[in-house]
Protein backbone atom coordinates (compact mmCIF):
# COMPACT_ATOMS: atom_id res chain seq x y z
CA UNK A 1 0.00 0.00 0.00
CA UNK A 2 1.01 4.10 -0.37
CA UNK A 3 1.31 5.72 2.36
CA UNK A 4 1.67 9.61 2.31
CA UNK A 5 2.29 12.39 3.65
CA UNK A 6 0.81 15.39 2.04
CA UNK A 7 -0.42 17.63 4.61
CA UNK A 8 -0.73 21.71 4.28
CA UNK A 9 -0.49 22.20 8.58
CA UNK A 10 2.08 21.21 10.33
CA UNK A 11 -0.04 19.42 13.26
CA UNK A 12 -1.85 17.11 10.46
CA UNK A 13 1.66 16.43 9.36
CA UNK A 14 3.22 15.15 13.03
CA UNK A 15 -0.14 13.30 13.26
CA UNK A 16 -0.13 11.57 9.71
CA UNK A 17 3.54 10.50 10.50
CA UNK A 18 2.60 9.38 14.35
CA UNK A 19 0.25 7.23 12.53
CA UNK A 20 2.22 6.05 10.47
CA UNK A 21 5.63 5.56 12.77
CA UNK A 22 3.31 3.68 15.26
CA UNK A 23 2.50 0.76 12.59
CA UNK A 24 6.20 -0.67 12.87
CA UNK A 25 5.66 -4.04 11.35
CA UNK A 26 3.58 -2.57 8.19
CA UNK A 27 5.58 -3.21 4.66
CA UNK A 28 4.54 0.09 2.91
CA UNK A 29 5.30 2.54 0.20
CA UNK A 30 5.46 6.04 1.35
CA UNK A 31 5.18 9.39 -0.11
CA UNK A 32 6.62 12.84 1.38
CA UNK A 33 5.63 16.20 0.03
CA UNK A 34 8.16 19.09 0.44
CA UNK A 35 5.68 21.03 2.46
CA UNK A 36 5.57 18.41 4.72
CA UNK A 37 8.92 17.68 4.55
CA UNK A 38 9.26 21.06 6.00
CA UNK A 39 6.89 20.74 9.09
CA UNK A 40 8.55 17.47 9.94
CA UNK A 41 12.13 19.34 9.94
CA UNK A 42 11.30 22.17 11.82
CA UNK A 43 9.63 20.31 14.60
CA UNK A 44 12.83 17.45 14.75
CA UNK A 45 11.07 14.35 13.93
CA UNK A 46 13.37 13.26 11.43
CA UNK A 47 14.13 10.28 13.71
CA UNK A 48 10.32 9.26 13.52
CA UNK A 49 10.74 9.42 9.51
CA UNK A 50 14.26 8.12 9.41
CA UNK A 51 12.27 5.12 10.63
CA UNK A 52 9.72 5.07 8.55
CA UNK A 53 11.40 5.32 5.56
CA UNK A 54 13.93 2.35 6.48
CA UNK A 55 10.51 0.55 7.07
CA UNK A 56 9.69 1.79 3.71
CA UNK A 57 10.19 -0.56 0.14
CA UNK A 58 10.25 2.53 -1.68
CA UNK A 59 10.03 5.97 -0.71
CA UNK A 60 9.36 9.06 -3.33
CA UNK A 61 9.73 12.96 -2.45
CA UNK A 62 7.87 15.53 -4.37
CA UNK A 63 7.97 19.26 -5.26
CA UNK A 64 11.11 18.87 -2.90
CA UNK A 65 12.50 22.43 -3.36
CA UNK A 66 16.44 22.14 -3.87
CA UNK A 67 17.38 23.64 -0.49
CA UNK A 68 15.51 20.45 1.31
CA UNK A 69 17.38 17.97 -0.93
CA UNK A 70 20.56 17.72 1.15
CA UNK A 71 18.02 17.54 4.46
CA UNK A 72 16.62 14.34 2.78
CA UNK A 73 19.62 12.60 2.09
CA UNK A 74 20.50 13.10 5.98
CA UNK A 75 17.44 10.61 6.86
CA UNK A 76 19.79 7.79 5.21
CA UNK A 77 23.22 8.35 6.50
CA UNK A 78 24.61 7.50 9.78
CA UNK A 79 27.79 9.42 10.12
CA UNK A 80 29.66 8.98 13.30
CA UNK A 81 28.88 11.55 16.14
CA UNK A 82 31.51 14.61 17.03
CA UNK A 83 32.80 13.10 20.04
CA UNK A 84 36.60 12.62 19.75
CA UNK A 85 36.03 8.59 20.88
CA UNK A 86 33.67 8.17 18.38
CA UNK A 87 36.34 9.65 15.56
CA UNK A 88 38.70 7.92 16.41
CA UNK A 89 36.85 4.52 16.63
CA UNK A 90 35.55 5.32 13.54
CA UNK A 91 39.07 5.08 11.90
CA UNK A 92 39.24 1.71 12.85
CA UNK A 93 36.49 0.10 12.40
CA UNK A 94 34.46 0.04 8.87
CA UNK A 95 31.51 -1.19 10.25
CA UNK A 96 31.07 1.31 12.28
CA UNK A 97 32.29 4.23 10.12
CA UNK A 98 29.81 2.77 7.07
CA UNK A 99 26.71 1.95 9.05
CA UNK A 100 25.15 3.35 5.76
CA UNK A 101 26.27 4.06 2.56
CA UNK A 102 24.16 6.50 0.27
CA UNK A 103 24.47 6.54 -3.62
CA UNK A 104 22.95 10.01 -5.07
CA UNK A 105 21.79 10.09 -8.41
CA UNK A 106 20.96 13.56 -10.46
CA UNK A 107 21.29 14.89 -13.55
CA UNK A 108 22.37 18.67 -12.96
CA UNK A 109 24.73 21.03 -11.84
CA UNK A 110 21.38 21.77 -8.80
CA UNK A 111 22.57 18.65 -7.45
CA UNK A 112 25.87 19.12 -6.08
CA UNK A 113 24.59 20.47 -2.56
CA UNK A 114 22.96 16.96 -2.45
CA UNK A 115 26.50 15.50 -2.65
CA UNK A 116 27.79 16.21 0.03
CA UNK A 117 25.24 14.64 2.85
CA UNK A 118 25.57 11.24 0.26
CA UNK A 119 28.60 9.15 0.01
CA UNK A 120 28.90 8.68 -3.82
CA UNK A 121 27.62 10.87 -6.78
CA UNK A 122 26.59 9.04 -10.33
CA UNK A 123 25.37 12.06 -12.56
CA UNK A 124 23.28 11.06 -15.29
CA UNK A 125 24.45 13.08 -18.11
CA UNK A 126 21.97 14.77 -20.83
CA UNK A 127 24.07 15.17 -24.18
CA UNK A 128 22.64 17.48 -26.22
CA UNK A 129 23.20 16.02 -29.70
CA UNK A 130 25.39 13.06 -29.36
CA UNK A 131 28.44 15.45 -27.28
CA UNK A 132 29.74 15.74 -24.24
CA UNK A 133 29.87 18.78 -22.40
CA UNK A 134 32.17 18.95 -19.28
CA UNK A 135 30.47 20.54 -16.14
CA UNK A 136 30.99 21.40 -12.60
CA UNK A 137 28.68 18.44 -12.08
CA UNK A 138 30.64 15.99 -14.05
CA UNK A 139 34.24 17.17 -12.12
CA UNK A 140 32.11 16.41 -8.50
CA UNK A 141 30.87 13.59 -9.90
CA UNK A 142 32.38 10.02 -8.71
CA UNK A 143 30.84 8.35 -11.85
CA UNK A 144 28.86 10.12 -15.22
CA UNK A 145 26.19 7.31 -16.73
CA UNK A 146 24.57 8.10 -20.13
CA UNK A 147 21.79 5.91 -19.35
CA UNK A 148 20.00 4.91 -16.06
CA UNK A 149 20.16 1.46 -17.50
CA UNK A 150 24.09 1.59 -16.60
CA UNK A 151 23.10 2.09 -13.28
CA UNK A 152 22.49 -1.25 -12.27
CA UNK A 153 25.60 -2.56 -13.99
CA UNK A 154 27.83 -0.04 -11.95
CA UNK A 155 26.03 -0.86 -8.40
CA UNK A 156 26.35 -4.52 -9.31
CA UNK A 157 28.49 -5.84 -11.62
CA UNK A 158 31.41 -3.41 -10.76
CA UNK A 159 30.36 -3.20 -6.67
CA UNK A 160 30.59 -6.93 -6.46
CA UNK A 161 34.11 -6.84 -8.65
CA UNK A 162 35.87 -4.06 -7.12
CA UNK A 163 34.63 -5.57 -3.11
CA UNK A 164 35.35 -9.08 -4.34
CA UNK A 165 39.24 -8.08 -5.75
CA UNK A 166 40.14 -5.56 -2.92
CA UNK A 167 39.21 -7.93 -0.12
CA UNK A 168 41.28 -11.02 -1.66
CA UNK A 169 44.30 -8.72 -2.40
CA UNK A 170 44.05 -7.51 1.45
CA UNK A 171 43.91 -11.33 2.25
CA UNK A 172 46.12 -11.85 -0.38
CA UNK A 173 49.15 -9.56 1.06
CA UNK A 174 48.46 -10.35 4.98
CA UNK A 175 48.81 -14.29 3.76
CA UNK A 176 51.72 -13.86 2.31
CA UNK A 177 53.67 -11.45 4.26
CA UNK A 178 52.84 -13.45 7.56
CA UNK A 179 54.12 -16.65 5.75
CA UNK A 180 57.40 -14.83 5.07
CA UNK A 181 57.81 -13.84 8.80
CA UNK A 182 56.80 -16.98 10.52
CA UNK A 183 59.75 -18.81 8.69
CA UNK A 184 62.26 -16.84 10.70
CA UNK A 185 60.17 -17.39 14.05
CA UNK A 186 60.05 -20.88 13.50
CA UNK A 187 63.95 -21.13 12.80
CA UNK A 188 64.80 -18.91 15.72
CA UNK A 189 62.75 -21.26 18.15
CA UNK A 190 64.15 -23.97 17.26
CA UNK A 191 68.24 -22.86 16.59
CA UNK A 192 68.18 -19.28 18.33
CA UNK A 193 69.26 -17.99 14.77
CA UNK A 194 66.78 -15.16 13.25
CA UNK A 195 68.87 -14.31 10.14
CA UNK A 196 67.76 -16.98 7.60
CA UNK A 197 66.77 -14.94 4.20
CA UNK A 198 69.24 -13.24 2.06
CA UNK A 199 69.06 -9.19 2.28
CA UNK A 200 68.46 -9.12 -1.72
CA UNK A 201 65.74 -11.92 -1.25
CA UNK A 202 63.84 -9.93 1.38
CA UNK A 203 64.03 -7.22 -0.45
CA UNK A 204 63.16 -8.53 -3.74
CA UNK A 205 59.70 -10.94 -2.15
CA UNK A 206 56.73 -7.69 -2.30
CA UNK A 207 59.00 -5.44 -4.68
CA UNK A 208 59.01 -8.23 -7.51
CA UNK A 209 58.35 -12.28 -6.72
CA UNK A 210 54.88 -11.76 -5.75
CA UNK A 211 54.34 -8.22 -6.46
CA UNK A 212 52.64 -9.01 -9.81
CA UNK A 213 50.51 -11.69 -8.27
CA UNK A 214 49.04 -9.18 -5.83
CA UNK A 215 48.72 -6.28 -9.32
CA UNK A 216 46.82 -9.08 -10.65
CA UNK A 217 44.60 -9.81 -8.74
CA UNK A 218 43.35 -6.15 -7.63
CA UNK A 219 43.27 -5.47 -11.31
CA UNK A 220 41.67 -9.10 -12.33
CA UNK A 221 40.04 -10.64 -10.02
CA UNK A 222 36.28 -10.97 -10.58
CA UNK A 223 34.97 -14.22 -8.88
CA UNK A 224 31.63 -13.80 -11.35
CA UNK A 225 31.51 -12.65 -14.67
CA UNK A 226 28.70 -10.27 -15.74
CA UNK A 227 26.02 -12.41 -16.92
CA UNK A 228 26.33 -14.31 -13.48
CA UNK A 229 25.87 -11.12 -11.29
CA UNK A 230 22.97 -9.74 -13.48
CA UNK A 231 21.06 -12.89 -13.78
CA UNK A 232 21.45 -13.01 -9.61
CA UNK A 233 21.58 -10.02 -7.96
CA UNK A 234 21.23 -11.74 -4.83
CA UNK A 235 25.20 -12.44 -5.14
CA UNK A 236 25.37 -8.60 -3.80
CA UNK A 237 24.58 -9.84 -0.48
CA UNK A 238 27.00 -12.99 -0.24
CA UNK A 239 27.66 -14.01 3.16
CA UNK A 240 31.46 -14.10 1.94
CA UNK A 241 31.45 -9.89 1.00
CA UNK A 242 29.82 -9.07 4.46
CA UNK A 243 31.67 -6.49 6.14
CA UNK A 244 30.51 -8.64 9.79
CA UNK A 245 31.97 -12.28 8.02
CA UNK A 246 35.74 -10.65 7.24
CA UNK A 247 36.99 -11.27 10.73
CA UNK A 248 35.78 -14.75 9.15
CA UNK A 249 38.03 -14.67 5.99
CA UNK A 250 40.30 -12.94 7.79
CA UNK A 251 41.02 -15.42 9.99
CA UNK A 252 41.14 -18.14 7.89
CA UNK A 253 43.81 -16.69 5.89
CA UNK A 254 45.71 -16.35 8.68
CA UNK A 255 45.76 -19.77 9.92
CA UNK A 256 46.55 -21.01 6.35
CA UNK A 257 49.94 -19.18 6.63
CA UNK A 258 50.15 -20.69 9.99
CA UNK A 259 49.65 -23.92 8.94
CA UNK A 260 51.76 -23.71 5.70
CA UNK A 261 54.68 -22.17 7.89
CA UNK A 262 55.02 -25.28 10.06
CA UNK A 263 54.42 -27.13 6.75
CA UNK A 264 57.25 -25.74 5.14
CA UNK A 265 59.64 -25.41 8.30
CA UNK A 266 58.99 -29.05 9.54
CA UNK A 267 59.93 -30.47 5.95
CA UNK A 268 63.16 -28.06 5.28
CA UNK A 269 64.32 -29.02 8.88
CA UNK A 270 63.99 -32.74 8.43
CA UNK A 271 65.70 -32.17 4.50
CA UNK A 272 68.79 -30.10 5.79
CA UNK A 273 68.68 -31.46 9.88
CA UNK A 274 71.97 -33.83 9.32
CA UNK A 275 73.48 -30.58 7.42
CA UNK A 276 75.05 -33.23 4.48
CA UNK A 277 73.55 -32.63 1.28
CA UNK A 278 75.35 -34.19 -1.17
CA UNK A 279 78.76 -35.42 -2.02
CA UNK A 280 80.12 -34.81 1.62
CA UNK A 281 78.97 -31.04 1.16
CA UNK A 282 77.92 -29.52 4.41
CA UNK A 283 74.90 -27.36 4.13
CA UNK A 284 74.61 -23.83 5.57
CA UNK A 285 72.32 -20.98 6.87
CA UNK A 286 72.21 -20.25 3.04
CA UNK A 287 71.42 -22.97 1.19
CA UNK A 288 68.32 -23.90 4.36
CA UNK A 289 67.41 -20.32 3.71
CA UNK A 290 67.13 -20.00 -0.23
CA UNK A 291 65.57 -23.80 0.26
CA UNK A 292 62.84 -21.87 2.84
CA UNK A 293 62.55 -18.78 0.29
CA UNK A 294 61.77 -20.81 -2.50
CA UNK A 295 58.92 -22.93 -1.30
CA UNK A 296 57.57 -19.73 0.34
CA UNK A 297 57.02 -17.86 -2.95
CA UNK A 298 55.64 -21.48 -5.11
CA UNK A 299 53.47 -21.94 -2.21
CA UNK A 300 52.15 -18.12 -2.34
CA UNK A 301 51.57 -18.98 -6.13
CA UNK A 302 49.56 -22.15 -5.29
CA UNK A 303 47.35 -20.39 -2.75
CA UNK A 304 46.68 -17.55 -4.99
CA UNK A 305 45.40 -20.46 -7.73
CA UNK A 306 43.98 -22.86 -5.49
CA UNK A 307 41.69 -20.14 -4.11
CA UNK A 308 40.50 -19.27 -7.79
CA UNK A 309 40.01 -23.17 -7.92
CA UNK A 310 37.42 -22.59 -5.14
CA UNK A 311 35.48 -19.30 -6.12
CA UNK A 312 34.93 -21.35 -9.75
CA UNK A 313 33.34 -24.51 -7.57
CA UNK A 314 31.13 -22.25 -5.68
CA UNK A 315 30.12 -20.37 -8.70
CA UNK A 316 28.79 -24.31 -9.82
CA UNK A 317 26.88 -24.66 -6.37
CA UNK A 318 25.23 -21.38 -7.14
Amino acid sequence: PLKEINCDEASQTLKRLDEIWVKSDEKINLGISGKSFEHIVEANQEHKLRKACQRAKSVIFTSMETSQRPESVKLFTHRPKNELLHRVWSRFSVKFARQSCVLVVGDSSDDIPMVKEGDMFVLKKIQPEGKFSVTEASNVADFVISDLKSLKSLILVHGIWNKRSMTQMVYFFIYKNLLLTLIPVLHSLSSGEVDIYSPLNDLMYNAFFTFFFSLSIGCFYTGYNRLEILRNPSLYQERRNRIDTSVVQLSLWCASAIIHAIIIYGFGYLAFGEGVVANGRVAGSLDFGSYLFLVVVVTVCMKLVSSSLVEKLSMFRL
